[in-house]
């Protein structure tokens, strides 16, 4: 029942999938099996990606239950995609700061950076990731600067008629000319 849950769930067949594992669930009836919390990832995965009502509830209930699984940055990026689809940015924000991109897919990870800077965006935090960006470190300045960078290009995108363009556009272009110094200098 397990493989064939995750087989479906591997081919995005959730609604079969999530009633595949629970299924097991019920058979295993062991909260600490390593089996039993893998299957309560995949099903609560099922309920997320279905846009299930209680999906919400069930990523907070897996979180809860297994404070110490490694499925956590992975739950805590289906838990800020479903606040940032009910346009909750700051609490998006929240769940995101949790995700270690690197354990992500490299579609997730696209999907991370895109959602995480868009939310930035709606709460007008275009300057905090400007000012992180130049006060990093020196082993952190590359990869902030790049963020900021695109932030800065997600917002002209979205926003091209906006009334912070002009001074979004000489912060870039800051940004811009620090991250080639920094090259040069590496």
């Amino acid at each position: 029942t397990y493989n064939r849950a995750v087989s479906l769930f591997e081919t995005q067949n959730y609604g079969s999938a999530e009633g595949l594992f629970s299924e097991y669930m019920h058979q295993v009836n062991d909260p600490t099996n390593s089996f039993y919390e893998n299957a309560t990832y995949y099903q609560t995965v099922c309920a997320v990606k279905q846009g299930s009502n209680d999906a919400l509830n069930k990523v907070k209930s897996f979180a809860s239950a297994y404070p110490e699984s490694g499925w956590l940055p992975a739950i805590n990026f289906e838990m800020g995609n479903i606040y940032y689809k009910k346009r909750k940015y700051n609490d998006a924000l929240k769940s995101y700061k949790y995700v270690s991109p690197k354990q992500l897919s490299k579609t997730e990870r696209i999907e991370y950076y895109y959602k995480k800077g868009y939310c930035e965006l709606e709460l007008d935090r275009l300057d905090a990731a400007y000012k992180l960006a130049i006060n990093s470190v020196d082993w952190k300045k590359e990869e902030r600067i790049n963020k900021a960078i695109s932030y800065f290009n997600t917002f002209k995108r979205y926003f091209p008629e906006s009334e912070y363009l002009e001074e979004s556009e000489k912060m870039n272009a800051e940004l811009a000319e620090l991250l080639k110094e920094f090259q040069t200098k590496s």
